[in-house]
């Protein structure tokens, strides 16, 4: 049985760990001695059971190549499809051949929903349980890193499968690919993006080191940064701009990003922000609830 398989390396790996449980032969074709180990793992069946084979870089391999020949599962692998030998062995009745397409969609791990979908599934295949709303959180952190992110998942289902993994679990156990960035989540507020705010704002909550400390620094950067704003809007209708002692490009920054905003807005947004601290220092609110509770104070 030849298997033929071409795309992302990560994805490949999933397909041949499935199709062959980890048991296998790898020879590359492209290395001197190829022919040589072949036959020698051809000759395994004088002793047994022959393992499955695996050819890594099989480019230009020929349709009459020994390999299509040997009597045991052949998985060839290419980083296209090899459209030309496909054809060439549809002609041959004679030989069993399975295609597998393990292209990736490169637009996919760069959209938010699709991402989501693929992390989704994903989840679901390795059994790993997690809290509602943790896809949307590894879509963002994992975004435009797939392999990455398969990676990971495989650690969480060594750790546990068909049981909730907690946030803390989740945290301590998954290597992030990037570092924190809380100015991501500040440009977003500035901007009045607030599905993005929301989005990066819970990812930064993921992965906050100190959670009771960070979550009160952060709301207090936006809280500066929402005073700064309010402060650049009202030198600018005064004309006393020059007054505001801030960096010249910041403050031009500050002024149009204001612009999206009324008065009354951007107090409603900084009184949301500071009734949030408060709140959370008194207990009233849980760490896991602040995003939504602001989204709904800002909105």
């Amino acid at each position: 049985m030849i298997t033929i398989l071409f795309g992302e390396d990560f994805l490949i790996q999933e397909h041949i760990q499935e199709i062959t449980h980890g048991k296998f032969t790898l020879l590359s074709f492209q290395s001197p001695d190829f022919l040589e180990r072949l036959s020698s793992h051809a000759n395994q069946r004088l002793w047994g059971t022959v393992s499955p084979l695996v050819v890594s870089d099989a480019k230009d391999i020929p349709v009459s190549h020994p390999v299509f020949s040997l009597n045991c599962q052949v998985l060839l692998l290419f980083a296209q499809e090899p459209k030309n030998l496909l054809t060439k062995l549809a002609k041959q009745k004679n030989k069993s051949v399975k295609i597998i397409d393990a292209q990736f969609d490169k637009k996919i791990s760069g959209q938010q929903a699709g991402f989501q979908k693929w992390i989704t599934q994903k989840l679901k295949e390795y059994r790993i349980v997690v809290h509602p709303g943790t896809a949307t959180v590894l879509a963002q952190v994992f975004k435009g890193n797939p392999a990455f992110c398969l990676n990971e998942f495989k650690k969480l289902a060594a750790f546990r499968q068909d049981t909730l993994i907690t946030q803390e679990e989740l945290k301590s156990l998954v290597r992030w690919p990037n570092e924190s960035n809380v100015f991501e989540v500040s440009n977003f507020l500035r901007e009045k993006d607030f599905v993005k705010f929301y989005h990066y704002l819970k990812r930064e909550m993921l992965l906050m080191k100190y959670p009771d400390k960070d979550v009160i620094g952060l709301l207090r950067l936006l809280q500066s940064t929402i005073f700064s704003m309010l402060l650049v809007k009202y030198a600018m209708q005064a004309k006393q701009l020059d007054q505001v002692d801030l960096k010249q490009f910041y403050k031009q920054l500050l002024l149009r990003s204001s612009t999206k905003f009324s008065y009354d807005e951007l107090i409603q947004l900084h009184d949301a922000l500071s009734g949030i601290e408060r709140k959370y220092k008194k207990f009233a609110i849980r760490y896991a609830e602040i995003p939504e509770e602001l989204l709904l104070g800002i909105s």
